[in-house]
């Protein structure tokens, strides 16, 4: 189960772990109720059972004191999946104050421990910061609320994971969360700020850019298969204009490049070749779908390299 977490598998946990969700929460071990509850969050077709389960579990005494003191920030989420705005921001606000708990508690934190904590922080962050955007759109019009909320989402570009320090399973949380006020971004302010979007020429592509950081991030951490979940979903989510398609391909080429390189150490030359041509031809491929031979010639090099 660990191992498909660390994978990001969360549709195979989600379906694997669902017949648990009908039991108490108390009486699901912590882990188990953790992946649970991650995994169903990340997989839209389990939204109304999780909030319709979460209703249950919290007219359970025990359960609801074990969800207020563990998942406040997923129970924050979870409000959102339902378009529950007031409620959201009463949790994450709870969230906030157990977490500045802590950290006034723990004077004597090692420096992966703080940077863990600030972590926690950010994803916090970010969540009040599109409850206040949501909450200024009563009181601001489109043309002055628009520029603000694309001032926040270029921002997301500059936050990126530490490879020394940040936990995988941190990262996918705040890009799920990310990936989600996008959604309810397009559902509250329309068409106004997806042309906005789609007129911007660094931020077209932001969810598969998102999906490209953490690609990066967890190829640095040695995690190859996780680094290829994220790659796959940046291919599947990149724009089909050919402009800004080199922006996302040129970033997936050069990590899996790196990958070949790690891949084929052991291998012998003819090996190395035969393995090398098989990707060459993929990418030629999938590049005379719209690439052009300048993007062919570009990926060619940056594997030659």
């Amino acid at each position: 189960m660990q191992s498909k977490a660390e994978l990001l598998k969360w549709d195979e946990i989600a379906r694997e772990l669902a017949p648990e969700a009908t039991k108490k929460l108390k009486d699901i071990p912590f882990h188990r109720a953790e992946n649970l509850i991650r995994a169903q969050l990340r997989v839209d077709e389990f939204w109304g059972s999780l909030a319709r389960q979460v209703e249950v579990w919290q007219r359970d005494e025990i359960s609801k004191v074990y969800l207020d003191k563990n998942f406040n920030y997923e129970l924050a989420m979870i409000a959102l999946t339902c378009k529950d705005f007031d409620r959201a921001r009463f949790f994450i606000d709870r969230e906030t104050v157990e977490l500045l708990t802590r950290w006034k508690n723990l004077t004597k934190l090692t420096q992966i421990a703080q940077h863990i904590l600030v972590q926690k922080i950010q994803k916090i962050y970010e969540t009040k910061e599109f409850l206040q955007n949501i909450k200024s759109e009563g009181v601001l019009a489109k043309h002055e609320l628009i520029p603000m909320v694309m001032s926040n989402i270029s921002q997301w570009t500059q936050r990126v994971p530490n490879s020394a320090f940040d936990q995988v399973a941190v990262w996918d949380d705040i890009v799920t969360a990310r990936n989600l006020f996008l959604d309810l971004y397009d559902f509250r302010l329309k068409q106004d700020f997806s042309e906005a979007l789609n007129n911007s020429r660094d931020l077209c592509d932001i969810r598969a850019i998102l999906q490209v950081q953490c690609a990066k991030g967890t190829f640095k951490m040695g995690l190859f298969d996780t680094s290829d979940r994220f790659l796959k979903k940046a291919l599947m989510l990149r724009r089909a204009a050919q402009g800004s398609s080199m922006k996302i391909v040129g970033p997936i080429i050069k990590l899996k490049s790196e990958q070949f390189k790690t891949e084929v150490l052991n291998l012998g030359f003819k090996d190395k070749t035969e393995k090398l041509a098989k990707i060459i031809g993929v990418l030629d491929n999938k590049m005379k779908e719209g690439g052009g031979d300048d993007a062919r010639t570009e990926i060619k090099g940056l594997l030659l390299r």
